[in-house]
């Protein structure tokens, strides 16, 4: 009779369940170690089924702001409960008093809390929450994170700076950072958006804390010299944010060179690859506010990892990254006539040769940050 296997349980309330970091690192990389690995999550199916080896629970797709959102995590803890994995691995806070309460009912189950995110730093300074709901939500966050080193198992860090946010004990937390694991599929789109005119990449989270709207000051103001095309490849959470973005592409005249790929969808991780593949040159013109200037955003491995070079806003921790591992041009806001003539050099073949190079993967790669995850699972389940 076969020897059973350890499951995990990945849980997450927004994260769609084809996730980059939940099943495309961690997930895959817990199948290839030989472990049972469940999601439930954000997916349009109607029945669960498997991919990769991974089995998808699937729970519906919603905003962030919908009634659906705030009855998900019931609908979480009786999927979680019906389950009964050795360990759960929580990606958001806000599931985290369902998963005190599964263990409590099984006690020998174990809870990995994946920290995406500083949730506290991002509702203090998110631009969708109104000042009473503000200040509650950061009182109950903080209560949960506070509360978490007595009854959870592990914690796992997506950014080293993360470190200190919750009091956990040092042996039971891994910084397990956000690099880059290429999808085995291949994604559509990408090789002639514009029928062969270059193009600018922004993806990722489409917000204006993310630079979405720089990122289209910065495209309108090349069009002005020189043709070139912009991608929008990412989703948002805030129609409005969408018609406001339509409407300045409009108005500049530019909707022939501009594509909005995913916006209220998730778009395919794959889909996304395949963009990075294919462009000039991406944006990351991110506004450094307290919850993003000393995290290394995912995108920055991914765009090492293909070669292609970032255009970034001047930050010191980036900065360093970017001298010891050469991957784009930092620029201040705003753009001055130097910065603009660096960054127009990257849409000539001559240009852009300091900028951009494809990196080995022991800067970018997964591999070291899966052994990290999978030391912290051995760990706390070495017991059973």
């Amino acid at each position: 009779m076969p020897e059973r296997k350890l499951h995990i349980c990945h849980l997450s309330v927004l994260n769609p369940a084809i996730h980059s970091r939940i099943f495309f690192k961690m997930a895959r990389s817990q199948v290839r170690a030989g472990y049972r690995v469940s999601i439930v999550a954000q997916d349009a199916a109607r029945q669960p089924y498997t991919v990769e080896g991974v089995e998808i629970i699937p729970i519906g797709v919603f905003g962030r702001l919908s009634w659906r959102r705030l009855l998900a995590p019931r609908k979480i803890a009786s999927l979680a409960q019906a389950l009964a994995p050795d360990v759960y691995q929580v990606h958001t806070v806000e599931l985290l008093p369902i998963a005190r309460k599964l263990k409590a009912k099984r006690s020998e189950t174990k809870v990995l809390f994946d920290m995406h995110e500083d949730f506290v730093a991002n509702v203090r300074f998110a631009d969708y929450y109104g000042g009473l709901s503000r200040a509650w939500l950061v009182r109950r966050i903080q209560t949960e994170l506070d509360a978490f080193p007595a009854w959870g198992d592990g914690l796992i860090l997506a950014e080293a700076c993360f470190s200190g946010l919750i009091a956990m004990p040092t042996e039971r937390v891994a910084v397990v950072r956000n690099k880059y694991e290429p999808p085995v599929k291949h994604g559509s789109g990408g090789a002639a958006v514009f029928n062969g005119l270059p193009y600018m990449l922004h993806t990722g989270t489409i917000a204006e804390n993310w630079g979405i709207f720089r990122a289209i000051e910065l495209w309108e103001r090349i069009n002005q010299k020189q043709p070139l095309g912009l991608v929008v490849a990412g989703h948002c959470q805030n129609h409005q944010l969408l018609v406001e973005l339509q409407g300045r592409v409009v108005a500049a005249g530019l909707q022939d060179r501009f594509l909005l790929a995913g916006g209220e969808h998730y778009l395919p991780f794959e889909d996304v690859v395949q963009y990075i593949q294919h462009c000039t040159f991406g944006s990351a013109l991110y506004l450094l506010k307290e919850n993003i200037k000393d995290r290394i955003p995912t995108k920055f491995y991914e765009y090492m990892a293909h070669g292609k070079p970032l255009v970034f806003t001047s930050n010191p921790a980036w900065e360093d990254l970017n001298k010891a591992h050469p991957f784009g041009i930092p620029i201040h806001w705003p753009i001055s006539e130097l910065e603009m003539s660096a960054i127009s050099s990257l849409l000539h073949p001559e240009g852009g040769k300091d900028a951009g190079l494809k990196l080995p993967d022991s800067v970018w790669g997964w591999q070291g940050e899966a052994a990290a995850m999978l030391e912290l699972v051995r760990n706390i389940t070495v017991a059973k």
